[in-house]
C-alpha cells in the first residue's frame, strides 16, 4: 500500500488478495441476507457490510467494532466500542468517514 519513511508494510500482491473476491452469497449455514463476501483472510464490500470502496477489505466485529484497509483512499481505519447492542454505529461512523472524504 502506502510507503512510510522508506517502509512498505505489505505488498501489493497481498494487497490484491485480500481484496479479490474469494466467497460470495449464500454462507454454507444459511443465514439471513443480505450475505458476507470475503478475500483471503479478509471481508470485502458487500450488502451485509460496506467500506469505503471497493478495494477496502478488513473486519467487523460484535455490536459494530470495524477494522478495515482502504488502497483507494490510502488510509486504515478502525472503531471500537465498549457498548454492546448498538451494530449500526460503526457502520454509521463509516459513512461519516466516506463523506468527509468526498
Amino acid at each position: 500500500m502506502t510507503e512510510t519513511d522508506g517502509v512498505r508494510l505489505i505488498r501489493d500482491e497481498t494487497v490484491l488478495g485480500l481484496s479479490a473476491p474469494k466467497s460470495k452469497g449464500i454462507p454454507y449455514f444459511r443465514g439471513d441476507q443480505p450475505y458476507q463476501a470475503g478475500g483471503a483472510g479478509a471481508m470485502i464490500p458487500s450488502d451485509w457490510l460496506g467500506y469505503l470502496h471497493p478495494t477496502s477489505f478488513g473486519r467487523d466485529g460484535a455490536s459494530g467494532q470495524i477494522a478495515f484497509a482502504d488502497p483507494t483512499a490510502k488510509i486504515g481505519f478502525g472503531y471500537e466500542t465498549n457498548r454492546m447492542g448498538d451494530s449500526e454505529r460503526g457502520q454509521s461512523v463509516v459513512r461519516a468517514l466516506l463523506k468527509t472524504l468526498e
